[in-house]
């Protein structure tokens, strides 16, 4: 039955083109929930006396003989059965006695992942931002006006780290990446990229002094955490970074760098192709050592 459920489970998540399938242990049922295309979260659950078994299954897939002890970054799996096959890595998060199992749907469309390079960043400034990102540690905070392409740059660093070999969060609204592990951004989701078996937190977007405030206390915990915030210029920037209830001292030490941004129209658009940026991205960037 147990095999049947996660197998339907699957072919469904395929059918309506799911991301981010996650199934967590709560107190009486087992949570199921996912994204669809348009960025909607649906959810449902089943009865607990169903949790052990999906385990087993789920143990099945992963080839681990011990679920409890498993710490799983990002495990590749090709599920096959007659009627389907599927590619997606599952990632196993768990804090606190419970335990997330995150499937990670690959996609195969004509997804655009942005680089560094593409972005306008000059050599010397990604030179410098990338031996910052390889500290593994610090609080790196991209910044700038509404639409000035903070995800975009977000998204671009992300891939350079997603081949590391390191296990990265996404909190927040951003699904560019689809590949990493993401949570809607409440409190939960910082306590459990705290507790988590995770190297690198990326947060798109904070909006309030509270949640800035935990992103700091992520970074002070050894993390590497890159954040995106929206701010006209450097000196708005300074204004929100100073009203989140975190010890003056800490903040200084603990912020690695600050990428501020806007984009700048272009006059003309020769030979431009679809995903090419129709705007000239102008960074300015101050790291801290």
């Amino acid at each position: 039955m147990s095999r049947k459920i996660v197998n339907n489970l699957l072919a469904y998540a395929k059918q309506i083109d799911a991301e981010n399938l996650v199934l967590s242990e709560e107190e009486q049922e087992l949570n199921i929930n996912y994204y669809l295309p348009d960025g909607v979260r649906k959810n449902f659950s089943l009865p607990k006396k169903y949790l052990n078994n999906i385990k087993k299954e789920v143990l099945r897939l992963i080839e681990d003989e011990d679920f409890e002890n498993a710490k799983i970054k990002k495990k590749a799996v090709c599920f096959k059965t007659r009627k389907l096959k599927l590619d997606f890595l599952i990632s196993v998060v768990s804090f606190s006695g419970v335990e997330k199992i995150i499937f990670d749907f690959k996609k195969n469309s004509n997804f655009k992942k942005w680089r560094l390079s593409e972005l306008g960043l000059k050599a010397k400034d990604r030179q410098k931002l990338l031996s910052l990102l390889n500290k593994n540690r610090g609080l790196f905070i991209i910044t700038g006006p509404k639409n000035s392409g903070r995800s975009s740059t977000l998204n671009a660093l992300l891939t350079e780290l997603e081949n590391n070999d390191k296990s990265i969060c996404v909190i927040g609204e951003s699904k560019d990446n689809l590949n990493l592990i993401k949570m809607e951004l409440n409190n939960d989701a910082f306590e459990l990229a705290r507790k988590g078996d995770i190297d690198i937190i990326a947060i798109d977007e904070i909006k309030n002094k509270e949640h800035l405030a935990q992103s700091f206390r992520l970074a002070s915990y050894g993390k590497l955490v890159l954040i995106v915030i929206e701010a006209d210029n450097l000196k708005d920037l300074a204004k929100k970074i100073k009203l989140a209830p975190w010890p003056e001292k800490e903040k200084i030490k603990l912020i690695k760098a600050i990428n501020f941004q806007k984009l700048v129209k272009l006059r003309r658009l020769i030979n431009n192709t679809k995903d090419k940026r129709q705007e000239i991205g102008r960074f300015k960037l101050l790291s801290f050592t």
